[in-house]
């Protein structure tokens, strides 16, 4: 928990600086994702349909918020349902954002969100360091607070390259055993591809449908987390609202 505190320290004063600059013109983002499946960094979480959803407090400089999933089934088996708290401070093309994860078991008395010890602890705060340009965004990641038990010290890299605005291609890969990622083996864990569309309703209302395909060449070298489903391919449909 110190260290989590310590780093929105860090990040607090540069969103300070954001709102001198951005005159204190905030937005309030929200959002809602139906999707086919729930698949993150090469995997399939639930096995199941799920629902995600966004709520975030964005400037020109930072944002602030959380961001969470949960199956359609129900059921909380296969790590399906996690909540993400989210900071991210912003200077020109590059982002500096810290995830805190916490992914939920299926028994409820195993779900202590606020146990922050680390010989107990379910959460994975991991700092994430993006560069955006036009069509290019490349990122990479590495979980610094977790469980003590982890001993993985993999970084997760990932590339997204879009032609188009309505095409996009992505690549992500582990260096070694990471199990904020689920993986005991480095590799490449994504190639994909996605298209996606505006599906007009009314003049201000235009929900975006996205088609994936994804192959996972690493998808053996997962750590075979119950309900996790590790296919070599998926395609995904998701409607965002």
């Amino acid at each position: 928990m110190k260290q989590l505190i310590v780093v929105i320290s860090l990040l607090l004063p540069a969103c300070a600086h954001a709102q001198d600059d951005s005159t204190r013109n905030f937005n309030l983002n929200t959002d809602i994702t139906i999707a086919t499946r729930n698949v993150w960094r090469g995997l399939d979480y639930g096995s199941s349909p799920s629902v995600q959803g966004t709520l975030a407090i964005v400037g020109e400089r930072f944002e602030l918020g959380t961001w969470g999933t949960t199956t359609l089934n129900g059921s909380k088996s296969g790590y399906g349902t996690w909540v993400e708290l989210f900071a991210t401070a912003k200077y020109k093309n590059f982002a500096l954002t810290i995830d805190d994860y916490f992914f939920f078991n299926a028994d409820d008395s195993l779900n202590n969100y606020l146990d922050w010890r680390r010989d107990k602890t379910q959460h994975f705060i991991e700092a994430r360091l993006k560069f955006d340009s036009e069509k290019l965004d490349l990122m990479a990641g590495y979980a610094f607070y977790k469980n003590k038990a982890d001993e993985t010290n993999g970084l997760y890299f990932e590339a997204e390259y879009a032609p188009l605005p309505y095409l996009s291609f992505l690549l992500g890969a582990v260096t070694s055993s990471n199990w904020l990622s689920f993986y005991d083996e480095g590799g490449i864990t994504t190639i994909g591809v996605a298209g996606k569309r505006s599906i007009p309703i009314t003049e201000t209302f235009s929900p975006a449908l996205k088609a994936s395909l994804i192959f996972n060449p690493n998808y053996e070298g997962s750590v075979n987390a119950p309900g996790v489903g590790t296919n070599p391919v998926y395609v995904v449909m998701s409607l965002t609202f």
